[in-house]
C-alpha cells in the first residue's frame, strides 16, 4: 500500500520495523568496530615471527601447534616456518608447563601410593607401592656396585705395559717411581 493512502502517518508495516531494526543493528555494529580500532592486518604467527610476539604471550592451543594464529584467530593454511631460536623456546616452555603440572600433581600420588600401601588387598601391590614411596623419600638404591681393590696406578701400567712387553723389573721400577711422586704430592705431568 502505498504510504500516505490509508495508513497513519508513522506507521510501518512489520517488515519495514524489521528491515530498519537490522540496518540500525549494522550501523551500530560498524560504529562499534570503529570505535574499537582497525582490523587486525598481521596475523599472530607473522607477528611472532617479527618479533613482536613473544612465546610468553602465545596461549596453549599456539603452544600445542608450534604456530601463532591466523587474522580470524584459527589454524588453517599453509605459514611461513618458525625458526629453530623461537621452536627451542616454545618446546622449553612446554617442558616447564608440564614440570609445573607434575609437580602440582606429586602430594596427590603420594597421597595415592600412601593408601594404596596401607589398604590394599593384594600384597603385590601393597609392596610395589612402599618401594615407590621409599624410592622417591630415600632415593633409589643402585642396581650395582663397583669396588675397586686395585691401586688405579696399577691398572694405568697394565694397560700402557701389556702393549709394550716390558719386563718386570722394569715395570716395578716405573711403579715406584710414580708412588714416590704421589706420596711427595708432585704432580708427575710437571716432569
Amino acid at each position: 500500500m502505498p504510504r500516505g493512502k490509508g495508513r497513519a502517518p508513522g506507521t510501518a508495516t512489520d517488515a519495514q520495523k524489521a528491515a530498519m531494526a537490522k540496518g540500525r543493528a549494522t550501523r551500530a555494529a560498524a560504529l562499534a568496530a570503529r570505535k574499537k580500532g582497525p582490523k587486525a592486518t598481521k596475523s599472530r604467527h607473522q607477528m611472532l615471527l617479527d618479533g613482536e610476539l613473544g612465546v610468553d604471550e602465545l596461549d596453549d592451543q599456539e603452544l600445542e601447534n608450534f604456530r601463532g594464529r591466523d587474522i580470524d584467530g584459527e589454524f588453517k593454511g599453509r605459514i611461513r616456518p618458525i625458526p629453530a631460536s623461537i621452536r627451542n623456546k616454545i618446546r622449553q616452555r612446554l617442558i616447564n608447563k608440564m614440570q609445573a603440572g607434575f609437580e602440582s600433581f606429586l602430594p596427590r600420588a603420594q597421597a595415592l601410593l600412601e593408601e594404596i600401601a596401607e589398604s590394599s588387598e593384594q600384597d603385590s601391590a601393597r609392596v610395589k607401592a612402599i618401594d615407590l614411596l621409599l624410592q622417591r623419600g630415600a632415593g633409589k638404591v643402585p642396581d650395582r656396585m663397583v669396588l675397586v681393590d686395585e691401586d688405579p696406578w696399577d691398572t694405568i701400567l697394565n694397560d700402557v705395559l701389556q702393549n709394550d712387553g716390558l719386563e718386570s723389573e722394569e715395570y716395578n721400577r716405573l711403579k715406584s717411581g710414580l708412588a714416590d711422586l704421589a706420596s711427595r704430592g708432585e704432580d708427575p705431568e710437571s716432569f
